[in-house]
């Protein structure tokens, strides 16, 4: 089982109650891992550029949100040479096949419709932690790309 002590988290996300939602889900998960809130992409890339920045083992971006919304924000880590590495997962209220491919296309590591249920998310969130993104075997293709609870 993979060490979910001290890994950093990003969730950012624009909706304060989803903010919330996901954080007492993930502190369930985990009480050890660390968790990191933005309510917007401006205020998530500036922070990650700053050269204090903890690397997040994790980034769940919502996709419908002002200002710099999550394609963009996964369109620039994709384009850097210093963050292309990093695992992002889409996260948003949207299922539609229009999102999701995009999603795809643009280098994101899975895709989660956000649950209505705080055990599906427990699920989500458990499984997500546990995979090894850097381990082709274990990191979703195009036909496993949406992550949902498993029943």
């Amino acid at each position: 089982m993979k060490n979910l002590d001290n890994i950093l988290v990003v969730l950012v996300d624009d909706d304060a109650d989803d903010r919330e939602f996901f954080a007492d889900a993930l502190a369930e998960v985990s009480a050890e891992t660390q968790l990191s809130l933005f309510e917007n992409g401006i205020l998530f890339l500036d922070d990650l550029k700053k050269a204090t920045a903890v690397v997040p083992a994790i980034i769940f971006l919502d996709i419908n949100m002002p200002i710099c919304n999550g394609f963009e924000i996964l369109y620039k880590i994709r384009c850097s040479e210093k963050w292309k590495g990093l695992c992002v997962i889409m996260y948003s209220t949207s299922n539609s096949r229009k999102d999701i491919d995009k999603a795809f296309r643009l280098g994101a590591n899975a895709f989660v419709q956000k649950p209505s249920s705080h055990r599906s998310l427990f699920q989500i969130l458990s499984r997500t932690l546990r995979t090894d993104w850097k381990n082709p075997l274990q990191v979703p293709n195009e036909r496993s790309f949406v992550l949902t609870p498993q029943p």
